[in-house]
């Protein structure tokens, strides 16, 4: 019983709390910082490897700042040393999580650590460290558009890069740029009523800009609202008549609305611009063929196929034997030759007279058999020409006379 109540009272106490920091004499702070500025000068001056000994220094005699830790981190980047550079910046974020320079320190590395194996990892690492900053430095544009730029363009989510730029609208209200790129992310994200509204609102901004036209052009026709979707691309090339990419939208949004001949002007007028543009070509071919005009077809057919031509000039093929290829252009008329039958012509132009077996002899001899022997030296096929395979013997002269040679080696097989 007594060792019952001793175990409950000694649970009941209280946990002791951790031994707090210990904080630097008045004295080691002002000698940590004198170390700490002479490693700045000698940074600024390019002088890395003293200017880390004098961070070292800093860092034992106030081993619990975080700013120290920061600059140290900075340095070794700069010197390329990104893994001792994490370390340091690690542990600045642990001795102070309110410090938004340790985690914008800490957000950077984690970028350049991207470029290596496992980068997706590294950048959503960054941007929990980016969005730190973000919370404790809310009016910091700067990281805004970074971490925009690090959802939206790294990692494709279209969604967080779209919240972003929100964030960014409701510091400055009146950014054109700003209210264009939630409406694209917006429609990227698969939000197209949401993107509509932010691209208005960047209309209200500029009224004249063919990028917000030609934005809405493309969220009308994401959703089928042709009218709509034709008279902002229309209204966009009013105003830039040059922009392929407004009038190829447009060409594509009649095409599948089966109005064939205005799709076809469309094409007509980006290929006078550019004649070997391969989505105009695609587009010119398919509206043809939906018109059933069948012969003009082919020609936008046949450029399409160029305009992918290589820089080397020819188109690219797959290297196939010269008896396949011929039997591939032959199938179109008439069934491909049984295989045994066809001959080698480089082979036969070879006609030299081969040295033959004979069984049971053990001799080597020349033979010139004719196509009649009744049992030829060496196994002849015929061709459907009539002359003799690759690898059968060719005669030159018309005669099945055989000259004897002086024996080279003995056979080692026999008739059977």
């Amino acid at each position: 019983m007594t060792s019952l109540v001793f175990i409950l009272l000694t649970a009941a106490q209280p946990v002791p709390a951790p031994p707090p920091r210990p904080v630097p004499e008045p004295r080691d702070r002002s000698e940590a910082y004198y170390h700490f500025s002479l490693g700045l000068q000698a940074r600024f001056s390019g002088e890395t490897q003293t200017s880390l000994e004098e961070y070292r220094k800093a860092q034992k005699l106030d081993p619990g700042s975080a700013a120290i830790r920061v600059e140290t981190a900075r340095l070794l980047r700069e010197a390329g040393k990104i893994d001792d550079a994490l370390a340091e910046a690690r542990e600045a974020v642990r001795l102070d999580k309110d410090n938004s320079d340790a985690h914008l320190a800490l957000a950077q590395l984690y970028q350049l650590q991207a470029a290596g194996p496992g980068g997706d990892g590294s950048l959503r690492k960054a941007a929990a460290e980016f969005e730190e900053v973000v919370r404790l430095q809310p009016a910091d544009r700067d990281t805004l558009v970074t971490l925009a730029s690090l959802y939206g363009q790294q990692l494709q989510d279209h969604k967080e890069a779209a919240r972003i730029w929100q964030l960014y609208v409701g510091l400055d209200p009146g950014s054109f740029e700003a209210h264009l790129q939630v409406g694209t992310h917006l429609l990227a994200a698969g939000q197209p009523e949401k993107a509509a509204a932010a691209l208005k609102d960047a209309l209200e901004l500029q009224p004249g800009s063919p990028r917000v036209y030609q934005t809405l052009g493309d969220i009308y026709a994401q959703a089928e609202q042709t009218d709509q979707a034709v008279l902002h691309y229309r209204k966009a090339l009013e105003i830039e008549p040059a922009n392929v990419r407004a009038r190829l939208g447009l060409t594509e949004t009649l095409y599948r609305a089966r109005r064939y001949k205005e799709a076809l002007a469309e094409a007509d007028l980006v290929l006078g611009a550019d004649a070997r543009n391969r989505f105009a070509l695609n587009l010119k071919g398919q509206a043809l063929r939906d018109l059933r005009e069948f012969d003009a077809a082919d020609s936008p057919k046949r450029g399409a196929a160029s305009a992918r031509t290589p820089a080397s000039g020819r188109p690219p093929t797959c290297r196939v034997p010269t008896s396949r290829s011929r039997s591939r252009r032959a199938g179109a008329t008439s069934p491909p030759r049984p295989l045994s039958s066809r001959p080698s012509w480089p082979a036969i132009t070879r006609a030299r007279t081969r040295p033959t077996r004979r069984a049971g002899t053990g001799c080597s001899s020349s033979t010139s058999a004719s196509p009649t022997s009744s049992r030829p030296s060496s196994p002849t096929r015929r061709t459907p020409s009539g002359g003799p395979s690759a690898w059968g013997v060719i005669p030159t002269r018309p005669s099945s006379a055989t000259t004897r040679r002086p024996c080279t080696w003995r056979s080692s097989w026999t008739r059977p």
